[in-house]
């Protein structure tokens, strides 16, 4: 693979500063150009699961025909499946009332934790938030954001501590999920453990909805390239201080 142009002629100009005998200088160009490389191949690969992200999104609608009544919808994110002519048909009234009643009933039997929360003087980070949700039982949540929600609890005790970070990698996701879901650890695919870890990586920005990046540094969780496979990485003073704070010491 040819060098970029641009690559190209900073490689000539720090051969002309060796070949003048200014090799700090040579020193200097060549670190700016692996610096300019490494924020280049930065955004390709958050171009790469934005595309990704927008893959994942897209429903899948499958008719056979000619009845209209066996078109149906389905989330690929969420693996549901709506079938638009049978939910004309069906009575909201009745499926409301329904769902109340069991709602209801869920929380008498003490299957639906409620939460009341105080005023805590912050603002929630939105995975706090889906897991407010998931505790709910209200449903709404896509399978990544449940996953999510799976993992931030045990993202402390189980990553590495290492020069002042704490790491968890795709490896200690996936033996997360391992342990806390029905499903063994070596049955987690790789392009799921990615997603997951791709969204758990934005719940954790104060951003807005449309301006989070998995890899935005200024996340309570960051995602990135290890040497091996992905991690995800938090400053360790900024996550102590985090937990510090929602537990009201």
């Amino acid at each position: 693979m040819s060098m970029p142009d641009t690559t190209t002629e900073t490689v000539a100009e720090a051969e002309e500063q060796f070949e003048d005998g200014d090799i700090a200088a040579a020193f200097q160009t060549l670190t700016a150009e692996v610096e300019r490389l490494h924020e280049e191949k930065n955004e390709l690969e958050e171009r790469v699961d934005n595309l990704e992200d927008e893959l994942d999104e897209r429903a899948r609608i499958d008719w056979e025909g000619p009845n209209p009544m066996d078109l149906s919808i389905t989330s690929t994110e969420a693996g549901n499946v709506v079938r638009p002519f049978h939910a004309i048909g069906s009575k909201a009234d009745k499926d409301d009332v329904e769902f109340l009643e069991e709602r209801v009933q869920r929380i008498e039997d003490g299957e639906a934790e409620v939460i009341v929360r105080n005023e805590t003087g912050y603002d929630p980070l939105p995975i706090e938030s889906m897991i407010a949700q998931r505790q709910s039982g209200t449903g709404g949540l896509t399978a990544n954001e449940e996953r999510a929600t799976i993992i931030f609890p045990s993202f402390y005790a189980k990553a590495e501590s290492w020069g002042g970070e704490l790491k968890l990698d795709s490896d200690g996701v996936r033996n997360i999920l391992g342990e806390k879901t029905d499903k063994p650890a070596n049955d987690w695919n790789t392009n799921t453990i990615k997603r997951t870890m791709r969204q758990l990586a934005k719940a954790t920005s104060e951003k807005d909805e449309g301006e989070r990046s998995a890899r935005d540094d200024d996340n309570l969780l960051t995602l990135r390239t290890g040497k091996k496979r992905l991690q995800l990485v938090a400053d360790r003073d900024e996550w102590l201080e985090f937990a510090d704070e929602r537990s009201g010491d």
